[in-house]
């Protein structure tokens, strides 16, 4: 059976992406998979709540509390010891902050399998330049940590390609809705 962890290190609210970490907790085969959740959140009793009350088990899931995430270290060395602790086969993180601490945490406790997705683009203009800066020198030595990294549109590929995040045959596009054309404004229909 292999043992997989889920990292989403930046879930602060309860819609979108904490539904879709249920409903793969609850679907992949039990026989095959033992999915572990992890989480770092400023809502931590309220998800923890959340989470537990639609059926996941204890065992299976880590909030560690949001401000652990200004300790950038500690947090990946609580992360490591966490996969260590659980003999985690693959690590799957979900987005580019849970790239940075879920991958590096994955490579220092040797797992070879680690998986990203992104949903939305990868860096929102809100972001602070601190962030910025910090997350595009981080992903320049993270980027050969992923086996494959699934996006849902052609936007979001040439997105990480550009910014030298990934390496371009380890992108994968799921689409999930459609791709607009870059000159859908310009055109007369």
């Amino acid at each position: 059976m292999k043992r997989i962890a889920i990292v989403c290190t930046g879930l602060n609210e309860l819609g979108g992406t904490n539904n879709h970490l249920k409903k793969i907790y609850h679907n992949l085969n039990k026989d095959k998979f033992e999915v572990f959740l992890v989480f770092c959140s400023s809502i931590k009793d309220e998800l923890e709540r959340i989470l537990l009350s639609s059926g996941i088990k204890e065992e299976h899931l880590f909030v560690i509390p949001n401000v652990h995430k200004i300790r950038i270290f500690p947090l990946i060395w609580e992360l490591k010891n966490y996969f260590k602790e659980k003999n985690i086969d693959i690590v799957h993180t979900f987005h580019i902050q849970s790239d940075i601490f879920g991958g590096i945490a994955a490579k220092l406790s040797g797992i070879k399998e680690v998986y990203s997705f992104f949903e939305s683009k990868i860096m929102q203009e809100s972001m602070s330049v601190v962030k910025m800066v910090f997350y595009k020198t981080m992903n320049v030595f993270i980027k050969c940590i992923f086996k494959k990294t699934l996006v849902v549109s052609n936007e979001i590929k040439s997105e990480l390609i550009g910014m030298n995040f990934r390496n371009v045959h380890s992108i994968e596009v799921v689409h999930v809705g459609i791709d607009v054309p870059e000159d859908y404004l310009k055109r007369n229909y």
